[in-house]
């Protein structure tokens, strides 16, 4: 479980230098997650809580993010995505 966490904040901070990068595939893992968690094999309504939560907070950031930035990720916010994800 480490080992998959510091591989997933390593991945995602190389991402954050490119502008929508990093939004843009934690984006698309977080959908791909969020119908897995109301599948009717897993359904965890509480974890689709927490993805719909981050997710619309990822699109307002990526409103700002897409070329050319004018907000960034940072560093705490990538380790916030890896983490949650």
């Amino acid at each position: 479980w480490l080992v998959w966490v510091v591989l997933l904040f390593n991945a995602l901070n190389w991402l954050d230098g490119t502008d929508g990068a990093c939004l843009s595939v934690t984006g698309v893992a977080g959908i791909a997650l969020l119908f897995l968690t109301l599948s009717s094999e897993v359904y965890q309504p509480p974890v689709a809580v927490v993805l719909c939560a981050t997710l619309g907070s990822m699109l307002a950031l990526l409103i700002l993010n897409y070329p050319p930035a004018k907000v960034i990720l940072g560093t705490v916010g990538v380790w916030f995505l890896a983490f949650v994800f």
